[in-house]
Formats: structure tokens, C-alpha cells, sequence
């Protein structure tokens, strides 16, 4: 869990500003970050200082959630203009604060947590709320996330899906935890694994380890098909380093050369969806041939 003291240092509030008027807020000294808690103009607010801003403008009983949830329990994958989720319970609404989702819903005792950053929801109630987005490539790399900082597992989650029968979009939730995998490293190797599942590929595995016939180490893939001897991985910005990019081929290269097919997706490619499931395709089909 992400450790408060670390945030929010330029935070005030306007109680403490002796002789403060309206005027000084949105103005070049203050700025209003949530109810009466200001920061300096000049300070530019991390996910952090938004999070203990409002955390401070509500009440105690408020409960944080969601993706917010997700942020304080370790997970990066927030950018400092994502809304923060709050919810109370016994599903009473939260007033309403600039920039922050306000929802009634109804945690069971067990779901909340006491934090440095207040009320907020176990690693297994936050999993079951971001299970629940109908969108997989969203939902799914950050359960892959959570699961990886928090060391949950998807046994932990289903006590919470079972006593919330008929909550909205729960028919999401089996399809996001059967893609879940705590190996993925980045947000876009989570998104590759899933766009490539739910396109009806062979399911890949991560952080596979090749080693050749006389068992010495090979490569690390970030995905994998062992048994069709395939592998996928994705090039991020570190790999258009020189020096990188040549270990990359050296690396790839001998990866080839022991008898696995390998495909390479750069942004470029991952953004072109047809060509992307063109290039699978071909990766799989070939290694089909080769190993009847």
C-alpha cells in the first residue's frame, strides 16, 4: 500500500489561511482542489495530492474505491486527471466534489479497510469492482496489476461476486479473472495477451523461460504458447535504445534458432489491429505446419 506521508505536502486548508477571501482562490497564489483543501497555483497536483484532498473534504465514513482503491494498493496505471472513486456504505451518495465519481453502494464489512488514506476497499473488493468494467482491455491489466502488488488471488474475489447476485455488469467479472495473469510487466503486454485471447488465439502464457535441448537458458518471453513453441512479445520505448536493440536481436536471434516462431509488436503495429491479428495469425499457422 502506497505510504501517505509521501503526498500531499503543499496541501492546506482554507481554514488554516488567515484572512483568505474568494478572490485569492483561482487566482495566481491558491487553487481549490477539492472542497476547502487549496494547494499553491504554481504546484502541479499529482494523483496523490487529489486522492488526500478529497479524502480530507469528506467525511470518515467515506470510502475509497474503484480504481482509486486500485491506486493506493499499489497500482501505477492512474494518470493525475483520473476521476477519484468514492463510495459510502449502506449505499448512502456522497456529495459531490470536482473531480470525483460519487456512487452509492453497499460494502460488506468485510470489503472496507482502515488505511493511512482512510476507509478504503480490501485488495479483494477493489479486484471484484474492476472486474465489473465492461470494457476487458481496461479492466484486465489493471486486475493483472493488483493481483501482482497484492499478492490476491482470484479465490479471494468470488465470496464478494456470490453475495452480490444481479450487480451491475457481474456478468464481466468470470470473463475479466480468466484472463488475469500477475506476470504481465507492462499495461501493453496485458492489452497484447488480451486482444490476442479475445480474438480467438491460443492462450499465452507469461515470462516463459526457453532454455535449449541441453537446458541451458535461453530468453525470457514476455508471452508465450510452449506447447506450439510461439512466442509474442511487445517493444516498449526502452527497446529503440542502440544498444538495446542490438542485445534485442542477438536475443531474438537465438530464440529463432532454437526452433521457436517470434513475433515482435512495436506501438506502430499494436495500434493497427488488422495487421496485428495478420501477423498472429501467420506466427500461428506456421507453427502449426512445423509441428505437424
Amino acid at each position: 500500500m502506497r505510504d501517505i506521508d509521501e503526498h500531499g505536502q503543499s496541501l492546506l486548508r482554507a481554514t488554516d489561511v488567515p484572512g483568505l477571501v474568494p478572490v485569492s482562490l483561482g487566482g495566481p497564489v491558491l487553487q481549490r482542489v477539492a472542497g476547502g483543501v487549496l494547494a499553491p497555483s504554481r504546484h502541479s497536483l499529482t494523483y496523490g495530492d487529489r486522492v488526500l484532498a478529497t479524502r480530507l473534504a469528506l467525511p470518515a465514513d467515506s470510502v475509497l474505491c474503484g480504481t482509486t482503491a486500485a491506486w493506493i494498493h499499489g497500482v501505477d496505471q492512474v494518470s493525475a486527471a483520473h476521476a477519484i472513486e468514492v463510495g459510502a456504505r449502506h449505499g448512502r451518495r456522497v456529495r459531490s466534489l470536482d473531480g470525483r465519481s460519487s456512487r452509492g453502494r453497499s460494502f460488506h464489512p468485510d470489503d472496507v479497510q482502515d488505511s493511512g488514506w482512510g476507509l478504503v476497499t480490501t485488495p479483494a473488493r477493489t479486484a471484484y469492482d474492476l472486474a465489473r468494467d465492461p470494457v476487458l482491455l481496461r479492466s484486465v491489466p489493471r486486475l493483472d496489476a493488483l493481483v501482482r502488488v497484492t499478492a490476491l488471488t482470484v479465490a479471494d474475489v468470488w465470496p464478494i461476486v456470490e453475495r452480490n447476485p444481479g450487480a451491475r455488469w457481474l456478468t464481466m467479472a468470470p470473463r475479466a479473472f480468466d484472463l488475469v495473469d500477475a506476470g504481465a510487466e507492462s499495461v501493453r503486454e496485458s492489452m497484447l495477451r488480451v486482444l490476442l485471447a479475445l480474438e480467438g488465439f491460443p492462450r499465452l502464457v507469461t515470462q516463459h523461460e526457453l532454455h535449449d535441448l541441453a537446458g541451458t537458458f535461453v530468453a525470457r518471453l514476455d508471452l508465450a504458447n510452449p506447447e506450439l513453441r510461439v512466442g509474442v512479445e511487445y517493444d516498449g520505448a526502452h527497446h529503440l535504445d542502440p544498444d538495446q536493440a542490438v542485445k534485442d536481436r542477438v536475443r531474438r536471434d537465438r530464440v529463432r534458432a532454437n526452433g521457436w516462431g517470434l513475433l515482435v509488436v512495436d506501438s506502430t503495429l499494436f495500434a493497427q489491429r488488422t495487421a496485428l491479428f495478420a501477423a498472429a495469425a501467420a506466427l500461428f499457422e506456421q507453427a502449426r505446419r512445423l509441428r505437424w
